[in-house]
C-alpha cells in the first residue's frame, strides 16, 4: 500500500502561515520539539511521527504521556533525534538505541536511519567532522521520510531561522531563551 504524502512541520514562525489549499486532501503529520505550544492545531491532532531531542527525550516523552492521555493529540512513531550513536539522556551518556528499547520500546533514533542514506551520511559527517554543524531536526524529519519511503514530502515551519532565531511559540513562554548555536546556519 502506497504511503499517504508527509507533511514536515518544524516551528518557525511561517507555521502560523499556512495556505491549506496547499495541502494535500489526506496526509501523514511529522512533529518535532515543543510543537505542542501552538495556539490552535494547525496541522491537527494525529501525528504519524513525533520527533524529540535526547537531552531532554524523557521530559518531552513525560509530556507527550500527558497529551496523549488527555487526548490533545494522538502520537504514532517516536523518533529521538541524535546525531551520534552514543548521547547524552539528561545526565546519562549510552548508546542511544540501547537506551530507547530500554525505556521506550519501539523508539527509533535518527543517526541509525541516516547511516542507511548514504549522500546525506557522506553530507552529515562532513559537516559535523569539518565544520561542527550537525542537521537540525527538521532536516532529520525529511531524511526519516525519505528511509521510510514517503515520496510525496511537504514542509511546513522549516525556516532554518531566516527571520532570525526563535519559534512561533518563544515570545509567549518565560522557559524558552534564544540563543545562537553555531551549528544552525543555512550553510
Amino acid at each position: 500500500m502506497p504511503l499517504k504524502p508527509l507533511i514536515v512541520a518544524g516551528n518557525g514562525p511561517s507555521i502560523k502561515d499556512l495556505d491549506y489549499s496547499l495541502f494535500p486532501p489526506d496526509f501523514d503529520v511529522f512533529r518535532c520539539n515543543q510543537f505542542y505550544f501552538e495556539d490552535k492545531y494547525y496541522l491537527g491532532k494525529e501525528v504519524k511521527g513525533v520527533f524529540f531531542n535526547a537531552q531532554v527525550f524523557d521530559m518531552q516523552m513525560k509530556t507527550a504521556r500527558e497529551l496523549s492521555l488527555r487526548q490533545e493529540y494522538y502520537f504514532e512513531d517516536l523518533f529521538c533525534s541524535t546525531i551520534a550513536p552514543f548521547m547524552n539522556f539528561g545526565n546519562h551518556y549510552t548508546h542511544a538505541q540501547d537506551y530507547l528499547d530500554k525505556h521506550y520500546p519501539g523508539a527509533r533514533n535518527t543517526y541509525a536511519l541516516l547511516q542507511s542514506l548514504e549522500p546525506f551520511y557522506k553530507l552529515y559527517t562532513t559537516r559535523r567532522n569539518f565544520y561542527q554543524q550537525h542537521f537540525t531536526t527538521g532536516v532529520m524529519m525529511i531524511i526519516v521520510a525519505i528511509v521510510l519511503g514517503y515520496k510525496e514530502i511537504y514542509c511546513a515551519g522549516l525556516d532554518f531561522y531566516l527571520e532570525g532565531l526563535g519559534h512561533f511559540y518563544h515570545v509567549k513562554s518565560p522557559h524558552f531563551t534564544l540563543a545562537p548555536d553555531c551549528q544552525h546556519t543555512k550553510d
